[in-house]
Order: structure tokens, then sequence, then C-alpha cells
């Protein structure tokens, strides 16, 4: 792994997983298992996080804190996102912001999209 470093800020490991045009799978489903293994590819215990930044669509009914539950994480950071797409990059930034101010020293994010039919049809009769 190598390691990037961004003003005070550091990527020390990650994870993607495969797009899929289909799935039953929940969002939360998704970002439990990039979260952990995203902490592996770093080689991080949940323990050494004190910061989540998530973003998802939809990641209702789920929230961040949901999240990190889920994942045995413990953060005293928190950051979510809720547009999912380019939410995910606004997590990022706001996880280098937070480690850059000492708010928090290992901050995960992760990011995961899934939307079926029914439920875009939701978000969209909620719209303008």
């Amino acid at each position: 792994m190598t390691v990037r470093r961004t003003a005070g800020a550091v990527i020390a490991g990650w994870h993607q997983e495969p797009v899929v045009k289909r799935t039953e799978e929940s969002s939360r489903s998704m970002l439990q298992r990039v979260v952990a293994a995203a902490l592996a590819d770093a080689g991080l215990r949940a323990g050494d996080v004190d910061g989540l930044a998530v973003s998802g669509f939809p990641l209702a009914p789920d929230t961040a804190v949901d999240l990190a539950a889920a994942c045995g994480l413990r953060p005293g950071w928190l950051a979510s996102a809720e547009p999912g797409g380019s939410g995910g990059l606004g997590a990022l930034a706001a996880a280098c912001d937070a480690v850059r101010s000492g708010t928090a020293s290992v901050v995960v994010c992760a990011a995961a999209d899934r939307t079926d039919t029914a439920s875009l049809a939701g978000i969209n009769a909620g719209f303008n």
C-alpha cells in the first residue's frame, strides 16, 4: 500500500466493490463490507478509528450512527452526506478537514449507492 499525504491528511487504505446493475443487497450491508475491507487494507482495527464519513443513496432507513455501530466503530467525529453520487467526495473533504484540524485522527470514508425502481420513484416523488 502506498501512503499518500495531502496537507496533513493521509489515505492509508481503500477498497472498491465491483459495480453491479441490480442487487437486493442493502446499502448498509455494502457499506459494512467496504469499511471492513478498507480497514484491513490499511492494517487498522475498528478500535483505531475515531471518525466516520459516510455517503449513501439511499442510506435510509439507516443513519451514519447505525452504520458506525454495525461496523463496531465508536467515532467521536461523524459526517453524513445523503445525496449519494458525488456526496462521497464531500465526505472525503470533510474527513480531511477533521484530520487537519485535529478533531479526528483516523477517519473511515465509505460510500455506496443502491437504487431500485421503487425506491427511485419514491425519491423522485419528493422533489419539487
